[in-house]
């Protein structure tokens, strides 16, 4: 599930209803769609819902750094997640660490 956070801070950024999250090389979809096929609300849900999952703890792992974090999205780009889309979130990677590590704060301005 993706936390109120990043779904808020994307909001604006990310209509997608009839959408679901894709890997953009579209290994095991299940509408079959390909690259640009893939929505790009799907695109850009792929990469927050990853930070999602990356980032809090979790009861089978500790919570994983935003080092990591970033370095596992820089290395999938082009295959689990859509290049252009990718490097802008590396590009604003400080806001999403404030926004990941203020969620109520954020919230409250969106």
């Amino acid at each position: 599930m993706i936390s109120s956070a990043i779904a808020r801070m994307w909001r604006r950024w990310c209509f997608c209803p009839n959408s679901i999250k894709q890997s953009i090389m579209c290994k095991g979809c299940l509408t079959g769609d390909q690259g640009a096929e893939i929505s790009v609300g799907a695109r850009k849900l792929a990469i927050c819902d990853s930070i999602d999952a990356m980032t809090p703890n979790r009861c089978y792992r500790k919570t994983l750094s935003f080092e990591i974090c970033f370095d596992e999205i820089e290395k999938n780009l082009g295959k689990t997640y859509d290049p252009i889309i990718g490097r802008y979130v590396m590009d604003n990677w400080k806001e999403v660490i404030y926004v990941v590590r203020n969620e109520n704060e954020y919230t409250k301005t969106i």
